[in-house]
């Protein structure tokens, strides 16, 4: 499935000026992946979401060490694609509409992480579409804080304020 995914990432922006991009994205991940792999995904979020939490967590930390940490079978998606697809959850209408599908806990956990990679490519200067990562992250930000209930709840609200105020401070608006 990470290979299906890879090979075919999605747009993360720009619909409003290709309306068939807004299509693709729409149906995007049932056009990549076949019912089995959906399936699968479902399956996990609905008996795992008790180690959810710390099973995003690890895979975050998988997809994001690069070199420093092992992938013996390659199937590690590049920065680029991992931004895609951060972008497509974050930014367009068919990404935003899949997690408004999802539960709020896992909905906040998924936007938390396409943060972070948003962030990380802006920083290493590959956010080629553009996106605006600070107004994404004070919305997730005061979502997680009005929400509660995750293990590591100080620890999101501590990055996504180290996050807005790394634009805030860019962009002057700090003081």
């Amino acid at each position: 499935a990470l290979g299906k995914l890879a090979a075919r990432p999605p747009v993360p922006a720009g619909e409003g000026l290709d309306p068939a991009v807004m299509t693709r994205n729409i149906y995007h991940l049932f056009r990549v992946l076949d019912d089995r792999e959906i399936h699968l995904a479902k399956e996990v979020i609905e008996h795992e979401g008790d180690t959810l939490e710390l099973n995003l967590d690890i895979l975050h930390q998988w997809l994001t060490l690069g070199g420093r940490c092992p992938d013996p079978q390659g199937i590690r998606p590049s920065q680029e694609v991992l931004y895609r697809y951060a972008g497509f959850f974050m930014n367009t209408i068919g990404g935003r509409s899949y997690l408004f599908r999802r539960a709020t806990w896992l909905r906040l956990l998924i936007s938390y992480y396409a943060v972070l990679i948003l962030h990380d490519a802006d920083r290493e200067g590959i956010n080629t579409y553009g996106i605006d990562v600070l107004p994404m992250a004070q919305q997730v930000r005061d979502e997680v804080a009005r929400y509660g209930g995750y293990h590591f709840q100080g620890t999101y609200l501590e990055r996504l304020d180290a996050v807005a105020g790394y634009y805030r401070a860019e962009r002057g608006l700090e003081g």
